[in-house]
């Protein structure tokens, strides 16, 4: 035999018996599954019990983690499933979990993650109870364990409003104004050139509080009324236009500017939308002025929103009162 052909069968024969007596250990059917594993839950976060209900007030946004303990190290991974099996809570609104824990091959432990989340809304307290291991578990033994929780509704002190003024209008090509406009074309909107309304609060002597919160030039302004540190009494929000960017002095086809509020007290009062009276709304061509948009009562820190029907405030548009309260307050306020 050829001295080349021997060496290259030589090769071969040592492959060959490398490769079977090598095993990598990762073929199902060489792994081997230890009998009689048991599985625990412990809790990891120490406010966690699996013995009584969890009760939670939703405004922390608690969040628990717990672990899956393995008596012994499998050679496979270890799935333990979680599930919702009561309760009035709603995932995802309410709370999330973690719907499975892997326990990795040749580990013992896994973890997973329960937590409680915040929302607006005006609500009794909510219930879930969550069961952890179920049939489908496989390579170990795992009794299904049950965590319980109680979510207490979060109540804000605060009032919270929003004001958008935005509207598209159109003035002609010829007109030398547009050519100082951010867009091109004959529709633009106030937003976009710089139209300026500040939002400033009154009480029901028509003084100046000295909230500026939504005196920022923003498009949309936002404030806040914390009925634990204000007064009882009823407030009116008006609007002041600030800037109208000369919109005003500019030949046009004058339009309308409503107002649309957005309010709500976190846990009390569902967000919900006030449109303005249309007696109080601005104009185009209105290069200042300033008006009734909504009323506010508070008493012992619950607010009612009002409009100008259930407390009179003015008659006919700018009223005095208002006129001056705004103008007087625009050398005190910081535009941001």
């Amino acid at each position: 035999m050829n001295k080349n052909i021997k060496i290259f069968s030589l090769v071969l024969a040592t492959l060959f018996v490398a490769s079977c007596d090598n095993n990598d250990a990762t073929g199902d059917s060489t792994l081997v599954v230890t009998p009689n594993v048991v599985g625990s839950v412990t809790p990891i976060t120490s406010t966690l019990s699996f013995t009584a209900t969890n009760n939670v007030a939703e405004v922390n946004e608690t969040e628990f983690e717990y672990k899956v303990t393995l008596s012994a190290a499998q050679s496979k991974d270890v799935h333990v499933q979680v599930s919702k099996i009561a309760g009035t809570a709603t995932e995802d609104a309410d709370f999330t979990f973690d719907h499975e824990i892997v326990i990795p091959a040749y580990s013992t432990t896994g973890t997973a993650k329960i937590k409680i989340l915040k929302d607006r809304k005006k609500e009794v307290t909510e219930t879930f109870t969550l069961q952890i291991g179920d049939m489908t578990t496989a390579n170990a033994t795992f009794v299904s364990k049950t965590v319980s929780f109680s979510i207490t509704n979060y109540v804000s002190t605060l009032l919270d409003l929003s004001f958008a003024f935005n509207a598209s209008f159109n003035i002609g090509f010829n007109n030398p104004w547009v050519a100082t406009l951010p867009s091109s074309g004959t529709v633009y909107n106030l937003c976009a050139i710089g139209y300026d309304m500040d939002f400033i609060v009154l009480n029901s002597s028509f003084s100046d509080i000295g909230n500026y919160q939504a005196a920022t030039g923003a498009c949309v302004e936002k404030l806040s009324l914390n009925g634990a540190t204000l007064p009882n009494g009823t407030y009116y929000i008006v609007y002041d236009i600030y800037d109208d960017s000369g919109l005003s002095g500019v030949a046009h086809d004058g339009f309308d500017i409503p107002i649309t509020v957005t309010y709500g007290k976190a846990g009390a009062i569902d967000d919900a939308v006030f449109n303005q009276e249309s007696d109080y709304y601005a104009n185009s061509y209105d290069g200042t002025g300033s008006d009734f948009v909504i009323g506010v009562k508070l008493l012992n820190g619950i607010f009612t929103v009002q409009n100008s029907f259930n407390t009179a405030i003015a008659t006919g548009r700018n009223a005095n009162a208002i006129k001056a309260a705004v103008d007087g307050s625009r050398s005190l306020r910081v535009k941001n």
